[in-house]
């Protein structure tokens, strides 16, 4: 089964200054294409659970549990999970590993 990109509903102009045309054309046309020929699925667990045992293939994980972020941040979840992603993720090993 092939997996066609739907077509936006507005122009590539449309976010511009925001994002240019250019950035879209990139992102949206070439970029998520390649991803979504790919099986790309968020999942969550619960009690540690851990996707290999569903045989999936993780590329990032984030711990949510209180014990992973309380001392720091208290009852902060977003904040930590802001810091998270902003900080602490290295985006060129998650990418590595869709391939």
């Amino acid at each position: 089964m092939t997996f066609e990109l739907p077509k936006l509903d507005y122009s590539n102009e449309a976010l511009s200054p925001i994002m240019s045309q250019e950035t879209l054309e990139l992102h949206h046309g070439k970029h998520h294409q390649s991803l979504n020929n790919d099986k790309l699925v968020v999942t969550k667990t619960a009690n540690a659970a851990n996707p290999l045992i569903d045989n999936l293939k993780p590329i990032l994980g984030c711990d949510v549990w209180e014990h992973s972020y309380y001392i720091d941040y208290r009852n902060r979840r977003p904040e930590y999970l802001d810091k998270f992603v902003d900080n602490l993720i290295d985006w060129e090993f998650v990418e590595a590993q869709l391939i």
